[in-house]
């Protein structure tokens, strides 16, 4: 009996059509996987906002506007870098985060006023410090409204656009792409073993879940091309710089997840066109 007489012009169309619709599954499976681990991940999140190369050029910001700040008043500027520490920038930083994502417990609003206030009482400390071991005219501010005035672009340099929406965000996005990645794996499933019983032939069924999952991992890298292609040639309007560069650096590892989930999937769909190679053997 010839092979096409146990697989059937219409069983090869249905395989065709399951096996497309288990890729856009596995895509959509992927996405979501990418989704909650990483798009919405609060401390994914926190982790770029708090990185080294943010908190230092955050620092740089604000330390330059400090200096101008004493210069223009006649204070010198010397110990601003002992004053305004990566220390101290790290923890403005972190509070001011958590107190918006809630990655850390127990960090709130008030907490980041705390850290605020103490930067500028630190400031207005160092001010009069200075006054007091040199001979510079003190033109008529006073070291509290200088230190505030320092304080204030400190705590509004940290300010994020949309920032309220982010713990929204985060929440809701993890039980999404939770839920969804339940869902789709099942469904996925289901449709897999339907496909393993359509037809006589079962390399031909496990072939046609091979090329589900391999259509599906060059999807993904494709997609994740086309975003790192699109981010190159569109500059995105977010300011200050630190924070463009924060806000990039997350969209490339949200990319980079999505491409290494491509390679998964690659490799995945490997193991089964070597199960194929060894059933079609054992068939003949």
């Amino acid at each position: 009996m010839s092979e096409n007489s146990h697989d059937t012009k219409g069983n090869r169309r249905v395989r065709v059509f399951l096996s497309f619709v288990l890729c856009v599954l596995i895509v959509l499976f992927s996405l979501s996987v990418c989704f909650k681990s990483v798009f919405t991940n609060a401390s994914y999140m926190e982790e770029k906002l708090t990185s080294f190369s943010y908190v230092n050029s955050y620092r740089e910001d604000v330390t330059a506007f400090a200096s101008d700040c004493f210069v223009k008043n006649g204070i010198p500027d010397d110990n601003l870098e002992n004053v305004i520490t990566q220390d101290k920038a790290q923890e403005l930083a972190e509070v001011y985060i958590n107190s918006i994502l809630k990655v850390k417990v127990g960090i709130t609003e008030d907490t980041v006023n705390q850290s605020v206030d103490s930067l500028r009482s630190d400031i207005d400390n160092e001010i009069k410090q200075q006054i007091k071991n040199t001979d510079y005219v003190y033109n008529g501010n006073t070291s509290r409204d200088i230190s505030e005035k320092i304080a204030d672009y400190a705590s509004e340099r940290l300010n994020i656009p949309y920032a309220s929406y982010l713990e929204t965000i985060a929440n809701i996005g993890s039980v999404a792409g939770a839920v969804a990645s339940v869902t789709l794996a099942v469904f996925g499933i289901i449709l897999a073993v339907i496909i393993y019983f359509v037809g006589a032939r079962r390399y031909r069924s496990v072939r046609a879940i091979g090329i589900s999952f391999m259509s599906a991992g060059f999807f993904d890298l494709f997609l994740s091309l086309i975003v790192i292609i699109i981010s190159r040639m569109k500059n995105v309007d977010i300011f200050p710089l630190y924070l463009r560069q924060a806000f990039m650096s997350y969209v490339y590892g949200s990319v980079g997840a999505v491409a290494l989930a491509g390679g998964i999937l690659l490799l995945v769909s490997l193991v089964f066109i070597t199960f194929v190679w060894k059933m079609k053997r054992d068939e003949k």
